[in-house]
């Protein structure tokens, strides 16, 4: 008779065990984005769709290497909710299949590399409240990259991005096809630009650069940058793995 009931038990735990198994993977994937646990997120399998909700900083910083990397190429959408007001860095570094970003009002910053490596994004719109947009961040990307009327700090020039000051070239995409392109008097700041633009062949650099951090990197048909006349410092690491 005990073996009969502990034969009963276990089967019972057995079956509660597949049950809760089945239930956890029915729904969808969440944890906490960041270390201060202002935000988290959820992903929905059947769509691809990863959403945060929160406060500040959604990246996915809490996932080990292993979670990001088996959670990466699932993402196919990204929708942050009203009240996110920043991006992680390398949020979504490497997501090869994202194709579509849908970013809130209350956005202030993007963080460097956020969306660097996401080949399939073909189109972003920047807020008019983001104030800070980090290095590198849709480099290796292609995205067409729109800011929003109403921007104070940044500003399209042509598919390109510029700080309304002038003084930083942001973001040069990668499908840009000029051979040839001079960079405007007064533009102080280049750093990772034009990062993986494999069609420049010639670069002019103004004597007002000077910082110009891995700027063309992965350029690999550039075969002269020329430096203007009354340049007093060549920037470090301007022409680091060309």
């Amino acid at each position: 008779m005990k073996k009969r009931i502990i034969s009963f038990v276990l089967t019972a735990v057995l079956l509660l065990s597949a049950v809760s198994v089945f239930a956890f993977a029915a729904h969808p994937v969440s944890g906490f984005a960041n270390t201060s646990n202002t935000s988290t997120w959820s992903f929905d399998e059947a769509t691809g769709t990863i959403t945060f909700i929160g406060v500040d900083n959604a990246g996915l910083s809490m996932l080990t290497t292993n979670e990001k990397k088996e959670l990466a190429p699932k993402i196919k959408k990204a929708v942050f909710a009203e009240g996110i007001e920043s991006v992680g860095s390398s949020t979504f570094e490497d997501c090869v299949n994202l194709t579509e970003v849908v970013l809130p009002s209350t956005l202030t910053s993007i963080n460097s590399r956020a969306f660097y490596g996401c080949t399939s994004l073909a189109s972003v719109t920047v807020p008019a409240a983001v104030s800070y947009i980090g290095d590198a961040v849709f480099a290796m990307s292609s995205a067409a990259v729109t800011i929003a009327a109403g921007n104070d700090d940044y500003k399209n020039v042509g598919s390109m991005i510029y700080t309304t000051d002038n003084k930083t070239l942001v973001y040069y995409p990668s499908f840009i096809q000029d051979a040839e392109f001079v960079i405007p008097a007064g533009t102080v700041d280049i750093d990772e630009a034009f990062l993986g633009n494999t069609y420049l062949k010639k670069v002019t650099l103004p004597a007002t650069v000077l910082t110009a951090r891995y700027a063309f990197q992965y350029c690999t048909s550039l075969k002269t940058v020329n430096f203007s006349e009354g340049m007093v410092l060549i920037p470090s690491n301007v022409c680091y793995e060309v």
